[in-house]
């Protein structure tokens, strides 16, 4: 009777490594489908064009903006890389999202115990209208988040288990 009861464990851990996963692909798919479905808006434009700079013109363009200077020069040398098609430069951050995602999954397991808040906050994270805009922006939203969930206080956990 106690190999019938592991089995059941086995298959429920296998259905359950199975469900994040297809939480996690279809997450990701959502991320990079239709990155050049649309032109550049006005702040994406702003972007390029920035980006477009050499870089010690980001740094004196980017006194006068709020936004963070390290994602412009980012972006910089992205386009240097991929290219400045729209597809490309979305790409960046259909990435970080992806990362920001990947990092989600990790981080839920070191903050529940349980399964089912790991699998909510998963499906949040994976099918949020805002992180999925956030993916196919070039904007530093999803760069952002991604380097947010790096540095929690618990990527320290992150950072031993894959040592380990």
């Amino acid at each position: 009777m106690g190999g019938l009861s592991e089995s059941k464990a086995e298959l429920s851990r296998s259905g359950l490594l199975m469900l994040f996963g297809v939480l996690f692909l279809t997450g990701v798919l959502v991320r990079w489908a239709m990155l050049d479905a649309s032109s550049l808006w006005y702040d994406e434009g702003f972007t390029w064009w920035v980006a477009s700079q050499s870089p010690t013109r980001i740094i004196e363009i980017i006194r006068a903006d709020t936004s963070p200077p390290l994602y412009y020069l980012l972006v910089h040398y992205w386009t240097a890389v991929f290219g400045d098609s729209v597809w490309a430069m979305r790409a960046e951050s259909a990435l970080a999202s992806t990362v920001a995602l990947g990092l989600a999954i990790v981080l839920s397991r070191l903050v529940f115990t349980a399964t089912l808040p790991r699998l909510v906050a998963m499906a949040l994270l994976a099918f949020s209208a805002v992180q999925i805009q956030y993916a196919h922006d070039l904007r530093c939203y999803a760069t952002a988040t991604a380097l947010r969930h790096g540095l929690s206080p618990n990527a320290e956990h992150i950072a031993i288990g894959a040592r380990e």
